[in-house]
């Protein structure tokens, strides 16, 4: 691995924090089945201290701001607001639409795991090489102050040559924990085989 140090960030500037318009709902199975076909997004909203929320949202609003884990809403319940993270995003198995959203509300000095996604950027030199890249991990779980959470982590690939990896242990950020071990590889780039070469010609 190159011991350049400018090869990844955790990109939190610019984060636009949107806000959704919730209502309470009922729970149990029956009526959750009834408020999807209805075209709602179901919300739990939960945090230390707090007592577990359920949630309606217009599938409408929700998917107009395009949820990812990780991301961070205002989540406007009458005249209260909650300012919290996306920790789980269930979808309908066939239709693809989101069907759950389990948020958990934020405090300033309590720290949050989440899951982030990993954007790669840049070319590889070894991919222009001739040798292929393998991304092993497109998400990251952190732990965190949300003052230091990011809105995803971007590593730059241009530096990678064949027989290169990158692995938790490389990535360094300030107020960022990895739950993953620091000998997880992110991402490689590998030299590819006769065996590879014959395989893609038979796919």
């Amino acid at each position: 691995m190159s011991t350049n140090t400018t090869f990844y960030k955790a990109v939190t500037k610019n984060q636009e924090i949107k806000t959704i318009n919730t209502e309470l709902r009922q729970t149990g199975k029956v009526e959750s089945k009834k408020l999807i076909k209805q075209g709602y997004v179901l919300i739990n909203l939960y945090g230390k201290d707090v007592n577990n929320l359920a949630l309606k949202v217009k599938r409408d609003e929700i998917e107009k701001i395009n949820p990812r884990l990780g991301q961070i809403l205002n989540v406007k319940l009458n005249s209260n607001e909650y300012k919290a993270v996306i920790k789980e995003i269930q979808r309908d198995i066939i239709k693809r639409n989101i069907t759950h959203i389990d948020m958990l509300i934020l405090v300033p000095d309590r720290y949050v795991e989440v899951t982030v996604p990993v954007e790669f950027v840049g070319e590889s030199i070894g991919v222009k090489k001739g040798g292929v890249l393998q991304i092993l991990l497109n998400k990251l779980t952190i732990k965190t102050l949300p003052a230091y959470l990011p809105e995803k982590i971007e590593i730059d690939l241009s530096h990678l040559d064949i027989g290169d990896s990158i692995h938790i242990g490389d990535l360094k950020m300030e107020g960022i924990k990895f739950v993953e071990r620091d000998d997880v590889a992110i991402v490689t780039v590998t030299l590819e085989t006769e065996e590879s070469q014959q395989n893609e010609q038979s796919s």
